[in-house]
C-alpha cells in the first residue's frame, strides 16, 4: 500500500469512510474494539484491511477518499521542502468548480514568514485526456494572483521554491499539491484575509512549447490566523566588515536568515551568504534573495540538526574548481564573516 495512503488513512474519521463507503459501515463500527482485537485473531485483520486496501488499489474507489483537510499530511514527505506542515496547518475547505475541474483550497499554515498553501484538483476527465504527451508527475502548473488582505491594506506576495503546485497525482483525476507565499521576507499579519484567483491549470509536459491550458475561474477567499507555534528567533552578535547576520528565524519547516552588508557590491551579485549543517553536505540555504545592503536566505529546517553554520562572503573571490571539490573549505578561507547557531 501507497504509504502516503497508509498515513491518510489512520487519519480519515469514521463518518467520511461511512460516508464514501455505506457498503463497508459494518467494518468501520467499533473500530476501537476491532483494532484491539486486530492482535487476537486474523478474521479481524481481514475484516478491516481488505476493504481499505482495494479502495486505494481502485482508482474509482481512490477518487472517494477524502482528501480535502488532508493534503499535507498525504504529500508533505514527498515535497522538495518536507515539513511536519499537517501539525501546524488550519483547514480551509473553500471548493470552486469550473470547466470540468473542481479545486479545493483544503489548509494553510502560515509561520509569520511563509505560507504554505496545499490544494486538491479534481478533474471530470482523466489528466491523460488534456494532452497526448507525458507530463510530470509531481508538478501541476497554474496562472493565479494572490493577495493578503490587512485591515486596509494589501500586500501581493511572491512565490518561492518550485513554480506552481508541487505534489503528486492521487489517482488519473486527482492533484494533491502545495505552493508557499512569502512577502519578500517581511513578517504576516497576525490574521489576514487571503485571496487566490486562479485562471489556468496548466499539465507540464515536455517540451514544454506545447503545453495546453485549461482555462477556468477558481477564486478563493479565507481567514488566515498566523501560527508561530514552535518558532525561535536567534539574534546573533555577529558583526565584520559591516557585514552582519542580524537574525535567524527557526520555524517547524523554514529557517530564515536575515543578513545585512554594506553598500560596496553595487548591482552585483557577489554577496551572499552561505549554510552549512550538520545532516548535509555543501550549501543548504535553497533560496536567496540579496539587494544592495542585504538578503534574506531559507533553509528547510528538516536539513538541519543541532548545528547551522552562517557564512557571508563575496561569491567573486571563490575559487571555483576548489569550491567544486570542498565548498566548504573555499568559503571558510574567504568568509568576512562566520557564525554557528545552536538550533536546540
Amino acid at each position: 500500500m501507497n504509504i502516503n495512503a497508509a498515513k491518510l488513512l489512520s487519519e480519515i474519521d469514521d463518518r467520511y469512510i461511512l460516508e464514501s463507503f455505506p457498503q463497508y459501515s459494518d467494518t468501520v463500527k467499533d473500530k476501537k474494539r476491532r483494532w484491539k482485537l486486530f492482535f487476537c485473531t486474523a478474521a479481524t485483520f481481514v475484516i478491516l484491511i481488505v476493504p481499505l486496501a482495494v479502495c486505494v488499489a481502485d482508482p474509482v474507489f481512490a477518487r472517494n477518499l477524502p482528501l480535502a483537510g488532508r493534503i499535507f499530511a498525504y504529500i508533505q514527505e514527498a515535497l522538495d521542502v518536507s515539513g511536519e506542515y499537517s501539525s501546524y496547518a488550519t483547514e480551509t475547505g473553500e471548493k470552486v468548480y469550473s470547466n470540468g475541474i473542481a479545486v479545493t483550497m483544503s489548509e494553510c499554515y502560515c509561520d509569520g514568514l511563509n505560507l504554505y498553501i496545499a490544494y486538491e484538483i479534481v478533474s471530470d476527465l482523466p489528466f491523460d485526456a488534456y494532452t497526448d504527451r507525458s507530463y510530470s508527475d509531481n508538478q501541476l502548473d497554474y496562472t493565479m494572483i494572490a493577495q493578503i488582505c490587512y485591515e486596509d491594506q494589501v500586500f501581493l506576495p511572491d512565490s518561492s521554491g518550485i513554480s506552481g503546485l508541487e505534489g503528486e497525482f492521487v489517482d488519473q483525476y486527482t492533484f494533491a499539491g502545495a505552493e508557499t507565499l512569502s512577502l519578500d521576507g517581511k513578517e504576516f499579519p497576525g490574521s489576514f484575509d487571503l485571496k487566490v484567483s486562479i485562471m489556468e491549470i496548466q499539465l507540464l509536459t515536455s517540451p514544454p512549447e506545447l503545453e495546453i491550458p485549461i482555462s477556468g475561474y477558481w477564486e478563493f477567499c479565507v481567514p488566515v490566523e498566523t501560527n508561530t507555534k514552535d518558532r525561535k528567533i536567534v539574534y546573533p552578535d555577529a558583526e565584520a566588515e559591516g557585514h552582519t547576520i542580524d537574525q535567524v528565524v527557526i520555524s517547524p519547516v523554514m529557517i530564515t536568515v536575515y543578513s545585512s552588508c554594506p553598500d560596496i557590491y553595487g548591482d552585483t551579485l557577489d554577496y551572499g551568504v552561505y549554510a552549512f549543517s550538520d545532516l548535509r553536505e555543501g550549501d543548504v540555504g535553497i533560496q536567496g534573495c540579496y539587494g544592495a545592503t542585504g538578503g534574506v536566505t531559507r533553509i528547510p529546517r528538516k536539513w538541519v540538526g543541532s548545528r547551522l553554520e552562517l557564512f557571508v562572503a563575496d561569491h567573486s573571490e571563490l575559487d571555483l574548481v576548489k569550491a567544486r571539490q570542498d565548498l566548504k573549505k573555499e568559503v571558510q578561507e574567504h568568509a568576512v564573516l562566520n557564525v554557528t547557531i545552536d538550533m536546540q
